[in-house]
């Protein structure tokens, strides 16, 4: 506004226009932005409290890792037990020349009649090699439980292209653990191991039949590894 009409307008409207213009000033003024185009509050709240997430790789990583050990720590406790069973009867002395009149006891009034005549048709006729053959297959079973195990736990200490291999070594010991502890709960008489409401003192399931159990529920597990074992070393 020229100098020369400033003083023809009165006082209360030179305040008026002055407060227009202060307004409008703010009205058109561009707002301040924070990084990326945010308003320095959003800006401030975004670094003061960042988002918090979970790496799904290393938590994967952390379930793996203890799936791995809980498997391997299964096939040690089985290893064990076979172990012990097969030292037993090499240090008893008395397995051999002792297997033939053991299975002659054992035959007596058990219920499994088609058992009881492979029994007698085809094991006692030739005790000493069934004999031998158990303490030998006990081992191997031990054997390859313990590089189960490994395998599990360790996978790394193999070279990958023998891992498939050492797996399926290891589901042939679970096959041949579940066929001997079948032998064995037959030829102790068992029945179906379901409810025996008669004889409420006796535990569900004996020895024999749990680790039958268990080895028939591994061995799925452990040929599924196998395969996808050798998918990987390809």
């Amino acid at each position: 506004m020229h100098a020369q009409y400033a003083d023809r307008i009165p006082q209360g409207e030179k305040v008026t226009t002055m407060f227009r213009s202060v307004s409008t000033t703010r009205l058109h003024s561009p707002r301040t932005t924070g990084i990326g185009g945010a308003s320095p509050a959003a800006t401030t709240s975004a670094v003061a409290a960042p988002e918090r997430r979970v790496d799904p790789i290393a938590a994967e990583r952390q379930t793996g890792s203890a799936s791995r050990w809980g498997m391997a720590s299964v096939y040690l406790v089985l290893a064990y037990e076979w172990l012990l069973s097969a030292l037993n009867k090499d240090l008893s002395g008395t397995f051999r020349s002792g297997l033939a009149n053991r299975l002659r006891g054992s035959i007596e009034g058990n219920p499994h009649g088609w058992y009881v005549s492979f029994i007698e048709r085809v094991v006692l006729p030739h005790a000493d090699a069934f004999a031998a053959a158990t303490l030998v297959g006990e081992l191997l079973v031990a054997a390859g439980l313990v590089w189960g195990a490994l395998l599990w736990a360790r996978p790394e200490w193999f070279p990958p292209r023998l891992r498939p291999w050492l797996g399926i070594a290891t589901s042939g010991a679970l096959l041949g653990a579940a066929l001997m502890e079948l032998n064995y709960y037959l030829l102790a008489g068992q029945g179906w191991p379901w409810l025996k409401t008669h004889d409420p003192f006796v535990s569900g399931i004996g020895v024999d039949g749990l680790v039958l159990l268990i080895s028939l529920a591994l061995l799925p597990v452990q040929l599924v590894a196998a395969r996808r074992g050798t998918g990987r070393s390809r």
